[in-house]
């Protein structure tokens, strides 16, 4: 009975979209209707779907893909961050540099133990 509808199924899209064999529009209909026939009778009989051997290969180079794009990410967020250490280092050299040219080695130099004036 399943069979019957099918053929019904395929007369009715070779009527609906002309008979042509040289139609490729016909014949993509009747593929995509040829696989999901097979879709439903593996889903019957609970067979497993078979898999394309590149597919494994795909989903390996995926997966190092996402990785590698992980540890950009996280080297681009390291970089990042050295960059604001630096800039506070430069900061806060320069406050430094401005407030302790002068008195600077005087600090020192008392910090050391020898008065200076």
């Amino acid at each position: 009975m399943a069979k019957d509808t099918r053929i019904k199924t395929s007369e009715e899209l070779v009527i609906k979209l002309g008979y042509d064999p040289s139609d490729v529009k016909v014949v993509v209909e009747v593929i995509k209707s040829k696989n999901e026939d097979i879709q439903t009778l593996r889903k019957q009989f609970k067979l497993p779907i078979t898999e394309h051997p590149q597919t494994k290969k795909v989903t390996i180079l995926e997966m190092e893909k996402d990785n590698l794009f992980t540890l950009v990410v996280e080297q681009n967020a390291k970089i990042q961050k050295m960059e604001q250490d630096m800039e506070a280092l430069l900061k806060e050299k320069e406050q430094w540099e401005a407030t302790g040219t002068s008195t600077g080695i005087s600090t020192v130099q008392t910090s050391a133990g020898t008065s200076a004036t």
